[in-house]
């Protein structure tokens, strides 16, 4: 990156001289209020806090700017990366303060710091044992922990240390705090079923590694704003005020005892994972009461009748939280499953029924009959069905004219005959190559009575037709390699199209569908992060492994049944303020963004805090999403205020308005400004004059640069024009699973998850080697800066180029048509 020469510093002279209209308008905007039109956005800089406990004035403002606590003398910046922003709870054993990671290595800038406030051994002990579970739980319902997220800081002139303890931020409320704001209304049936299914998951996870919570109550549980739940305090250090400690007299343990939650056997110093059993029964106890259990049970008779307050509860439900609840532990549930097969049971009563009739046995022509009226909406992958925005062959996805040919073929598919297909859809391809649809359509056509396995690619025809075939060409290219070649232990890979259209709702929807088809293994997919997100908890729910090659935002890490080929964006937020700093030395920047977008506002947060943490500063902010955003008066506002580059970090094309915003923005820039930008930026409708040696992008990969030239001319000589990133990830993903599949001979979805997980896994693509850290995302740093670059060609005027490329080696590649 430091090495790369800039191609735009002649541009910056004339931002200079069109100051002086701009001055002379200066009246005009400030009456009309421009700012808020232009929705331009407050910059606000965090301020630092010092993390002693000791220190007299830990929230002295002048620490803002300094290396050291100006009263204290302790490092700000902990570890030299951690930046205390905001001081959260405070307790007799526990501070906690949101930070900043201005290194992030897990895509989340934003997390939490709890510092112990005692030299209390036991609670030292009880703190390094939160931080060693925490290290070594993987689940989206149980805050995140680095290996190095545990660490002492010294105190100068004392003897003492800070014990500290870094992890992901949660966002939400606390269920003890959520049910107050309710005026304590109790939750429903409906609701208390679903959230124990999240929260036997998440045990699940932990009693698999012989790890049990011991402090299971409503105030350790938090709800994030979509629904999910999270377990939190597993060494119950910032609780620990409500939670009283016994030091055993004759045992070297330690009691946790949360009056109200808190079994007998766990209180006598006997605890086990039916304990959390217990203290989970007794939580939703108060949650569907809206009653502390200490406000039901009789202090004289010891008795907890909790029925007459939830008078609609099912029965199975009732008696289910009394097991759970009994003084017994052997009385209780004797794992997690059998209680998760419980809610399963109370929940499909049907379907528990048909499979109490099968265990007792009947005839088998009667078992077909009770299936086809119970498990009928359970699918083979590829049902042909139409207007249903999936298809195998059966009809076209893609809404770009295709020769008769195609048609007719794919009418063939709909028809069962996979021979005539195969001769249309041949014919089809020869006269238009460039058609990722047709090829998959006709691997799929030669695969006719073959053994299979089968994977789903989810793209944004309606929305983005030409990222979509960027997309399918990737897959289309893994699939026709595998099928011409040797195939995955001697089955063919057949592939299934889905539109999501780039819309979270449609998404959700079709990721439905998927999950039912049984022999489904994985999708592909999906495009933007927002709307990749929509769909997790569904995949996740039925043990679908999805793999993305284009959803860069740092919300998504840490899905079980999640990765991705191309790297969060913290490393492109960080790619272009290396570039900014390094080369250009713009310590001013006006930042363009969507707040309502998960991708843009994750990529905003990630160079805010690293242009910041190198010295930058970013001078204005405005609202790409308005659609009453005028670009010329943005630009005339960003330099009022001081700004000498424009970031562009739109959507992906998820709001109507944010792409178009972006285009005017560069239209009215007139390269006066240097601009740079996010991968959503890269798109053919920025090849153009005004972006031209004043745009840079930073991207995953670009076919002149890459290390694997086989991969950009097998692509062109299949038909695909253009070998884009997006190509490139999701061929790299293709092959990912391909790899997978190989590694057993009868690959379900569980296995294929299993190898994906393992430590060991590692595979080729076209951007190098693959493997992956355990929260899903991709361990190795691929990264490219690109330029907008004019040449004289007879098929393009505009390409993009590496950055570091010369002008004549540009010019060759892009007229050769040989790339």
């Amino acid at each position: 990156i430091t090495n790369y020469q800039s191609p735009i510093t002649n541009h910056q002279s004339p931002i200079t001289n069109h100051q002086s209209p701009i001055t002379n308008h200066q009246l005009p905007i400030t009456n009309h209020q421009l700012p808020i039109t232009n929705h331009q956005l407050p910059i606000t800089l965090p301020n630092m806090y010092c993390i002693n406990p000791k220190c007299k004035n830990f929230t002295n403002p002048v620490n803002t700017n300094e290396k050291y606590c100006y009263n204290c003398g302790i490092p700000m910046l902990s570890q030299g990366r951690y930046r205390a922003i905001q001081p959260l709870n405070r307790g007799s054993f526990g501070q906690t303060f949101e930070v900043e990671d201005i290194d992030s290595r897990d895509g989340d800038t934003q997390k939490v710091l709890k510092v112990l406030l005692t030299d209390c051994d036991r609670a030292i002990a009880l703190f390094q044992r939160e931080a060693d579970v925490l290290k070594q739980l993987n689940h989206p319902g149980i805050p995140r922990v680095e290996p190095d997220g545990y660490f002492t800081v010294s105190v100068p002139d004392s003897d003492s240390l800070l014990h500290c303890l870094v992890m992901a931020k949660i966002e939400g409320i606390n269920l003890k705090d959520w049910l107050s704001d309710r005026q304590d209304q109790p939750i429903t049936c409906e609701q208390a079923i679903d959230w124990l299914k999240q929260l036997t998951q998440i045990l699940a996870v932990l009693h698999q590694r012989n790890f049990w919570h011991r402090d299971i109550k409503p105030s350790n549980i938090m709800l994030r704003p979509n629904g999910q739940l999270v377990l939190i305090d597993f060494g119950a250090v910032k609780e620990v005020t409500k939670t009283y400690l016994y030091s055993l007299q004759h045992n070297s343990g330690t009691v946790i005892i949360s009056p109200g939650y808190t079994p007998p056997e766990q209180a006598r110093g006997q605890p086990s994972q039916y304990s959390d059993f217990y203290a989970l029964g007794r939580t939703f106890i108060h949650l569907l009461t809206g009653k502390h259990p200490l406000n039901i049970e009789d202090s004289q008779t010891v008795q907890f009748n909790w029925r007459t307050d939830v008078p609609k509860i099912s029965k199975k439900l009732a008696i289910l939280l009394d097991e759970m609840m009994d003084e017994s532990p052997c009385k209780r549930p004797q794992n997690i499953q059998k209680i998760r097969q419980r809610l399963w049971e109370i929940e499909h009563p049907h379907r528990a029924r048909l499979n109490k009739v099968m265990q007792v046995g009947i005839g088998t022509s009667a078992i077909l009959v009770i299936i086809v009226g119970f498990v009928y909406k359970i699918t083979a992958s590829c049902p042909v069905q139409f207007k249903d925005n999936l298809s195998c062959g059966e009809e076209s996805l893609l809404t770009t004219p295709a020769p008769p040919e195609k048609q007719k073929g794919l009418a063939e598919l709909g028809k069962n005959n996979p021979k005539g297909a195969i001769i249309l859809l041949e014919t089809a391809l020869k006269k238009k190559p460039n058609d990722p649809e047709s090829l998959i359509y006709l691997n799929n056509a030669k695969l006719a009575g073959q053994p299979t396995y089968t994977i789903a690619v989810a793209v944004p025809i309606d929305k983005n037709p030409f990222t979509a075939k960027e997309i399918l060409w990737g897959v289309a290219l893994a699939q026709n390699e595998i099928n011409q070649g040797q195939k995955i232990n001697g089955k063919g890979l057949k592939v299934e199209i889905a539109n999501d259209a780039n819309k979270p709702e449609q998404a959700a929807r079709i990721a439905n569908k998927l999950v039912l088809q049984r022999e489904l293994l994985a999708v592909v997919g999906h495009y933007a992060s927002e709307v990749t997100r929509s769909t997790l908890e569904i995949y996740q729910r039925h043990q679908l492994l999805l793999i993305s090659p284009t959803s860069t935002s740092g919300a998504l890490s840490q899905h079980p049944f999640f990765l991705r080929t191309v790297p969060s964006d913290r490393l492109y937020a960080q790619t272009l303020v290396q570039y900014l700093i390094n080369q250009k030395h713009q310590t001013k920047a006006a930042v363009f963004y969507n707040p309502q977008s998960n991708y843009s506002q994750s990529i905003r947060d990630r160079f805010q805090v690293n242009y910041k943490g190198t010295g930058g500063q970013i001078v204005a902010e405005f609202d790409l999403s308005n659609p009453e955003f005028n670009a010329d008066e943005a630009i005339n506002q960003a330099q009022n205020q001081g700004a000498k580059v424009l970031v562009l970090l739109p959507d992906g094309r998820t709001n109507e308005f944010v792409f178009n915003n972006t285009l005017n923005l560069v239209e009215a820039n007139q390269c006066r400004y240097p601009m740079v930008g996010g991968d959503s930026v890269y798109s053919k409708d920025f090849l153009t004059l005004k972006a031209t040696n004043c745009l840079v992008i930073a991207i995953p990969w670009h076919e002149w640069s890459s290390l694997n030239l086989q991969f950009p001319k097998m692509a062109r000589k299949l038909g695909a024009k253009d070998v884009t990133w997006r190509t490139a990830l999701t061929y790299d993903a293709t092959r990912v699973l391909i790899t997978a599949l190989e590694k057993n001979p009868t690959p379900s979805r569980y296995l294929v998850h299993k190898a994906l997980k393992e430590s060991t896994f590692q595979t080729r693509g076209a951007t190098g080697e693959i493997t992956f850290h355990p929260d899903g995302n991709r361990k190795e740093t691929i990264r490219e800066l690109v330029k907008v670059v004019k040449v004289n060609c007879p098929n393009y005027n505009y390409v993009f180029s590496p950055l570091t490329m010369s002008n004549e080696r540009i010019e060759k590649l892009a007229c050769s048509g040989n790339w």
